[in-house]
Formats: structure tokens, sequence, C-alpha cells
């Protein structure tokens, strides 16, 4: 479905083809001589199939055409009539997070902030299981729509659900990188696919990753993704291997944001680069006892990076740290 209104149309012809099918029912009935009450018998199971397609399927599937990026929770705990509150919560809170998180690696090569005025836009809800959708905000008062942040908030759902595709399909790292050629972008939705599949602690067997068609990469993103236990380990997975057209190299920069949780961190102010372009820096699991010393530190990582499109670094999988600390003492390198 590549076209506006794409999964109303189809609704809304199934919807078509059983009230033709009710009315066919009934002209039989009458024919052979039932009463009301068996007509209404007869048709009850066709009755049923229409109250679910207007209540649950067609207004799931406006969101599906309005909304920039929807996702949903199916499992035993996710039943919209029954839902736990913390549950919803919990999902618009991860949504925003995760949306966010790829925001801030599209943007951090230009130094940019994510201000509150950017943030996804809340589009409403969806009854069956639970489904939200959010759009990329339309801007404010001295915001223009070609403001470089609302199209990164529009490039990073974007990025979320192709890669959900991607990942749910078993593509490979390199199908991913063709179309998601920036290498900290490409992280990133990675990382918020592994966050957003579900983890078997929460009643959630399935999340469901959609939205509206856009193009990314030359690639048409649309339809929907269906993301497991399954999905979490291989996101998770792809993120720690480098890729084979990486390179060996070590930077020096300061560690100005870090994600203890994610074992990421920021790069930036890095010697010989412009002051604007940041390298993001995935750690391994050696360093979670020290890692949260490095904010606001210098430091100096080697290991294995991949450069963006215009050949700047953008992510390291860093096998040394070495902290520079400002005295005349040799620092201390960590293995």
């Amino acid at each position: 479905m590549t076209h506006i209104d794409a999964w109303s149309s189809e609704i809304q012809h199934r919807i078509k083809t059983i009230l033709a099918a009710i009315e066919g029912s009934k002209e039989w009935g009458r024919m052979m001589g039932l009463s009301e009450a068996q007509l209404s018998s007869f048709t009850a199971e066709y009755d049923q199939m229409l109250e679910e397609l207007y209540t649950d399927d067609l207004q799931l599937a406006h969101l599906l055409d309005e909304a920039d990026l929807v996702i949903g929770a199916k499992g035993p705990s996710a039943d919209m009539k029954g839902a736990p509150l913390s549950l919803v919560a919990s999902l618009i809170d991860m949504t925003r997070r995760e949306v966010n998180g790829v925001v801030r690696a599209i943007s951090s090569a230009r130094g940019k902030r994510m201000p509150k005025a950017y943030e996804p836009a809340f589009v409403g809800l969806a009854r069956g299981s639970i489904y939200i959708g959010v759009n990329a905000p339309e801007g404010g008062e001295g915001i223009f729509p070609d403001d470089p942040m609302l199209k990164a908030v529009k490039t990073a759902m974007q990025s979320i659900k192709v890669v959900s595709k991607l990942v749910a399909e078993e593509s490979d790292i390199d199908t991913i990188a063709a179309i998601v050629p920036d290498p900290a972008v490409r992280d990133a939705a990675l990382k918020a696919v592994q966050n957003l599949s579900p983890n078997g602690r929460s009643g959630v067997d399935q999340v469901i990753i959609g939205g509206s068609a856009t193009e990314i990469g030359g690639t048409i993103s649309d339809g929907t993704a269906v993301l497991t236990k399954n999905s979490r380990t291989s996101a998770r997975d792809m993120s720690k291997k480098p890729r084979k057209e990486s390179e060996t190299g070590e930077f020096k920069g300061e560690v100005r944001e870090i994600d203890l949780d994610s074992r990421r961190f920021e790069l930036r102010r890095i010697s010989g680069l412009d002051e604007s372009i940041s390298i993001r820096c995935v750690y391994p699991d050696k360093f979670v006892k020290t890692a949260h010393k490095w904010l606001d530190q210098f430091i100096t990582v080697s290991g294995i990076y991949e450069r963006d499109s215009e050949g700047f670094p953008r992510l390291m999988h860093v096998e040394t740290v070495r902290v520079e600390k400002p005295t005349h003492k040799q620092p201390k390198l960590l293995n």
C-alpha cells in the first residue's frame, strides 16, 4: 500500500462486501419465508464481523494512514479493553524515547539538541490490541517546514519503520546499510528496534510497527512489521558487530553524553575534525564498571569505525580507552 488512505480504503471495501453479503442473505431468507428473527440469527456472524471492522479495524486503518509511525502491542496484557494504564503509558514513553534517540544520532553531526518543540506529536489510539500513532511536529513560531530538526524527526520515524521491517524479514546488516547508510543512524535505529521488541516479561508477545507509506534510501516503507523476542536478539547481535568495510583507527575527544544502559556515548570536540562532528561509540562489557567516569572527560579511543557518505567517522566499536588527565603523568591504557 503506497497511496494515501490505502488502509482505510481496504477496510471500506471489506465493509461494503459484508454489507452486500448481508443484504443477499436476507433477500434469500425472505424468498424462503424466514421470519425477521430467523433472518437476524442467519446474519449474526456477518453482523459481528461488521462490528469489529467498524470499531477496531477501521480505527486502526485511519491511524496507519494518518500517522508517520504506529506502534502496537499484542499479547495477554495488551487488550485495549483491559490493559493496565501503565502499559499504555510505557508504550507512549518508549515511542518518544526511541524516536528521540534516533533524532539525536541524525542531528549530532550538526551539534543540534532536541527541544520540546520538536518532539513527536501524538495522533491517537486504536482499539483491539493497543496501537498508538505519532507524527513529526508541524513546527511552530519561528520553526519553518524545511527546518533540519523537523526533517530529522521525520527521518527518525522512517528509519525505525524500515529497519523494523528488515529485521523482521531477517535481512542482513549489509541490506540494512544499503538503505540506511549513515552508520550512527543505522545503529540508533537497530537499538530502537531492539528496545521496542518484546522482552518476554511484560505480557506482550508481539510489537507491530507501521504507519503511512514513506520513502527512505530509495525504498518504499509500507505495510507493517511484526517484532518478536527473536527480533530483539537479531537487532542486538547486528548492532554489536562492525561491518567488513570498517577501518581501524584512534580518536581523541570529549565525552559529553553517555547512555550506560545501551553502552554508547558521543565523542565530541574531536582532535583534527570540525567541532560539529561527533562519533557514536559502542563499548564492550569490559568497560561497564568504568564507563561512567568518562563523562565530561577527554579520552582517546581506538577500535573499528565506519564513515558516513561524506567520509567522516560516525560509528566506532571501541576496543581501548585512554583517559587524558590534565597532568604531566603518562595516561593509563585500559584494555
